[in-house]
């Protein structure tokens, strides 16, 4: 692998280096985390592959929490291979709970309401107040879960 690294594609104005690739297993999912409480990334990538282990494994991690900054953002984007096994209407958790803290995972795909937790909608069109925040306001038994894959049998959604 060093090997292939130190070799370069002939490029103006300088080479370019050749990158390995991730040999793929599965299927992948995009995921960005909001609301971790985990500031550590190395805790933080041991939680979030505790919470999503058994529909696949994290291929790459990145924390977009900068202590430099003024900017307090707590959010994280994984690409998680889901297990090539899993069928195409997986399900994966939408709201899930770390340290006792709701958690939002979003991926494009099917519906999910970010206010309330429903897959029968999104947030502008949610009939709950505005002020309700389901990171806030509901503790979580159970993750709130939506499919992964979006169905490409359902109807398209006009959300103009």
């Amino acid at each position: 692998m060093d090997a292939l690294a130190m070799q370069t594609i002939p490029f103006e104005p300088q080479p370019l280096p050749i990158l390995p690739t991730i040999l793929s297993l599965g299927r992948r999912v995009n995921i960005h985390v909001d609301y971790i409480p985990v500031y550590n990334i190395t805790e933080r990538r041991e939680r979030l592959q505790e919470l999503l282990q058994p529909y696949g494994r994290i291929i790459h991690i990145t924390s977009h929490h900068h202590p430099t900054s003024k900017i307090n953002y707590d959010g994280t984007s994984l690409i998680l291979e889901v297990h090539k096994e899993a069928p195409n209407d997986v399900q994966l958790p939408r709201v899930a709970q770390i340290k006792e803290r709701n958690i939002l995972l979003a991926w494009s795909g099917s519906p999910f309401c970010f206010r309330c937790g429903s897959g029968d909608h999104i947030k502008v069109q949610c009939p709950l107040p505005i002020s309700y925040d389901i990171t806030m306001d509901q503790h979580l038994i159970t993750p709130i879960m939506a499919r992964a894959f979006p169905d490409p049998k359902a109807p398209v959604i006009n959300l103009g």
